[in-house]
């Protein structure tokens, strides 16, 4: 598992240069195959820029290890469905947009290049319900009574990965010779991302028992809440067309790749159990009991596997943790690896103010 995560991170770095290498030479060959000269002369040498742009990715790998934990459960609910008496169905669809909203301040020096600074906010989320349902009924092999058993439930899962970047960049420009209005550019950077995760789970259900004329009924909530922050240091760039649309206003549209890695989550989790049990028959309920629980730790977030001989599928799973989980049914245990890796299309709006 762990070669595993350095090998997709060696693509994703490589994958993303080789697309920077490829914008900067589309851009050279503009530059010296067409540009209008008188164009470029007019240019102040000194502008500012301020940028606001928005844009949506498609998740290269789906947030890391946390699709990993997503197609384990979707695995689990397959596997449960197959069971006698069951019916389960989970409707967790894979996590593939994030939308991202930034703003950057750019210095343009000599019309053709620049630097910037800026921050931004980006979400990936995702969000699973899976519905149970399970019957029995028969006759007792010694009374011969009939019996009826039915249970049902519902597990909501919920991810929520959030980063606020502080970014850096340096940015080539070119006008196109066609047209005045139209320059193509290109810009790469680093930034250091400020990642926040909000992982959750709950369940409520009920069973209900027909035995011997009498009833027993279950009725539980269970709910499991995790929290936790990490910082890391990513890579981004794009390349695209800026069209002019009045003084001092251009339209910007463009290809963006971000590859940026967090693999030491640390926070703390919370877990609440709450149920009642109640047993009766025709003259009324003779047994109630009602029983609640909360627990709250902190430590880090660990991805794990283990092995599910009922269904013969190895699960995975990402937890928090006070220590490092220990014993011979955890397999491959490792600190979790979670991205916002994307490829994707910004659409940005820019104001140019000239210094001199």
């Amino acid at each position: 598992m762990i070669k595993h995560h350095k090998e997709s991170g060696l693509k994703g770095r490589t994958w993303l240069a080789l697309v920077l290498l490829f914008t900067i030479t589309c851009s050279a060959t503009t530059a010296f195959g067409g540009a209008d000269q008188n164009q470029v002369s007019k240019r102040k040498k000194i502008g500012i820029s301020l940028k606001l742009s928005g844009s949506g990715g498609y998740l290269l790998n789906g947030m890391g290890d946390l699709n990993s934990f997503r197609l384990s459960r979707k695995a689990e609910a397959e596997g449960l469905d197959q069971e006698s008496g069951y019916s389960s169905v989970l409707n967790w669809g894979s996590p593939w947009f994030v939308p991202d909203l930034s703003a950057d301040i750019i210095v343009n020096v000599g019309g053709r290049f620049g630097f910037g600074f800026g921050t931004g906010f980006i979400q990936g989320q995702s969000k699973g319900v899976h519905s149970v349902k399970y019957s029995e009924e028969g006759y007792d092999w010694w009374s011969g009574d009939p019996y009826k058993e039915t249970s049902k439930w519902v597990e909501n899962d919920s991810l929520k990965l959030t980063a606020v970047p502080i970014k850096f960049d340096l940015y080539f420009f070119q006008p196109l010779k066609s047209s005045g209005k139209i320059s193509l550019f290109a810009h790469a950077g680093v930034g250091y991302y400020s990642g926040k995760l909000r992982k959750s789970y709950d369940q409520q259900g009920e069973s209900k028992t027909d035995y011997f004329g009498s009833v027993y009924l279950d009725e539980w909530d269970n709910s499991i809440t995790e929290n936790a922050k990490n910082h890391a240091w990513g890579y981004h760039g794009g390349f695209g067309l800026e069209f002019k649309i009045a003084k001092g206003i251009s339209f910007c549209s463009e290809v963006f790749g971000r590859y940026v890695d967090f693999n030491d989550w640390r926070g703390d989790a919370n877990y609440s159990h709450r149920s009642n049990s109640k047993a009766g028959d025709d003259y009324g309920w003779w047994y109630e009991n009602s029983e609640e629980e909360t627990a709250h730790w902190k430590g880090s977030m660990w991805t794990y596997q283990i092995y599910d001989g009922n269904y013969d599928i190895t699960h995975t799973y990402v937890f928090t943790f006070p220590d490092k989980p220990q014993g011979t049914d955890f397999k491959n245990v490792r600190k979790s690896a979670l991205n916002l890796n994307a490829f994707g299309i910004v659409l940005s709006v820019k104001f140019h103010f000239d210094l001199f």
